[in-house]
């Protein structure tokens, strides 16, 4: 007889939206399955190439809410600029 694996789906928020979600399965071979809820991922959008190769470049995979993160504290330290703060 031969022995088969659990066959069941795996779904998940954004949480697992990154590579250690695959070391801890074991590898992408037990990821099979697995969804999540996610937006489209932001290291795909054209004008971010710049900020993405600075922290590629500094040994950093910016996944999941990385992106989003960096662009938030811009805009925040663009507004203390323009009032003054």
């Amino acid at each position: 007889m031969r022995e088969q694996g659990v066959q069941a789906k795996f779904f998940s928020g954004d949480c697992i939206v990154n590579e250690e979600m695959v070391t801890a399965a074991g590898g992408p071979q037990y990821t099979n399955g697995i969804y999540m809820t996610f937006g489209k991922d932001p290291r795909l959008i054209p004008e971010g190439k710049a900020v993405i190769e600075k922290f590629r470049a500094g040994k950093f995979e910016p996944e999941g809410y990385t992106l989003y993160a960096y662009a938030s504290v811009q805009a925040i330290a663009a507004a203390f600029k323009a009032t003054g703060g």
